[in-house]
């Protein structure tokens, strides 16, 4: 509170480190956007707008919906609760999907969050433990199978098998410790906090951390895990056969091992913060696994990776609004108070 002007005692000034951080980000999607503006021409650009068919883009859209079926499952297997089904989750997967490709650094991830709260009653620690878990096995597939890719076919890239062993060993090993060790390595940390940070709002975020630790360790069930594990082979694939789809409509075929490991380089610049709806990563990832595995001109790659990244986020649109329509017709439960 302030009177006169004057900041009274005990009144913590504002810190700007939000905004700095913030505006370092902007800063980082704007330079992006910025070398994505500068490869392309516009000329390659019509022509790989040209390739694509109707009949591609309508297939593309029906499994990109498809792929958010797969995460309403996923996510229904994290929660492990008896009062979910997959249908009711279905529209938020579409509407919070749709809000983490539009929204810039990733802000959209917390609809999901605070959807679930309202529309299915399900606590804030229990929706944060379920999007982190859901997040985590989704990159560590992307990896997994990449670096699998690699050892089969190590002639793709001049990189050392070691290093492809590498990769693989810390997939599972980081999947392990992403499910059965993130309670203990949370507790760890607010034992720390607790015992070097004597502040009020210390002692508050290392409370609301052990609930979220609680959280992590009830997940961390084998047959949790097993179902998450599963429906996230089917998302991996979704998302494989979206990109494909359009890969193939523009005339990009190659051999499996390639397509494997070029679309998984596409797939991990999605998971980079930095961006606004995706531009500028996306479009850059795509352009380094083009030009680098297929030889493809920088103009002609940076236009490919705009109409990929692009036309999902049409997709994303389109999914979006039938899933925020959904939501309307659909009336929630009452709120049930809970200690969380």
């Amino acid at each position: 509170m302030q009177t006169g002007g004057r900041m009274t005692v005990g009144e913590r000034p504002k810190k700007p480190v939000n905004w700095v951080w913030r505006g370092v980000s902007l800063l980082i999607a704007a330079a992006l956007i910025g070398v994505v503006l500068w490869l392309v021409e516009w000329d390659a650009l019509l022509d790989v707008l040209g390739r694509v068919s109707p009949a591609s883009l309508i297939a593309t859209f029906f499994v990109y919906v498809l792929l958010n079926l797969w995460r309403s499952f996923r996510f229904v297997a994290l929660l492990n609760r008896d009062d979910l089904q997959a249908w009711r989750v279905f529209p938020i997967a579409l509407y919070h999907n749709f809000l983490v490709r539009l929204l810039p650094f990733k802000l959209g991830e917390f609809s999901y969050i605070v959807l679930m709260r309202q529309r299915m009653n399900v606590p804030v620690d229990e929706g944060v433990s379920s999007l982190f878990g859901s997040r985590l096995l989704e990159l560590l597939m992307i990896v997994l199978v990449a670096a699998v890719s690699l050892l089969l076919a190590g002639d793709i890239l001049p990189i050392a098998p070691v290093i492809a062993w590498g990769l693989v060993a810390f997939c599972v090993l980081g999947g392990i410790a992403g499910f059965y060790m993130m309670g203990t390595l949370i507790r760890i940390f607010t034992g720390i906090v607790r015992r070097f940070i004597q502040m009020g709002f210390a002692v508050k975020l290392a409370d609301r951390l052990d609930n979220l630790a609680e959280e992590f360790d009830r997940i961390r069930d084998p047959k949790i895990f097993a179902r998450a594990l599963f429906w996230s082979l089917f998302t991996y694939g979704g998302s494989f056969a979206v990109n494909w789809i359009l890969l193939l409509a523009v005339g990009v075929d190659v051999d499996i091992f390639t397509l494997i490991l070029l679309v998984s380089i596409g797939m991990f610049a999605t998971a980079f913060p930095f961006n606004i709806s995706g531009f500028g990563a996306v479009e850059l990832g795509w352009t380094w696994g083009l030009t680098t595995l297929l030889a493809y001109s920088p103009a002609e790659a940076v236009s490919i990776g705009l109409l990929l990244n692009g036309y999902q986020l049409i997709c994303a649109a389109i999914a979006g609004a039938i899933g925020y329509v959904l939501l309307q017709m659909y009336t929630p439960k009452p709120l049930v108070q809970t200690t969380n």
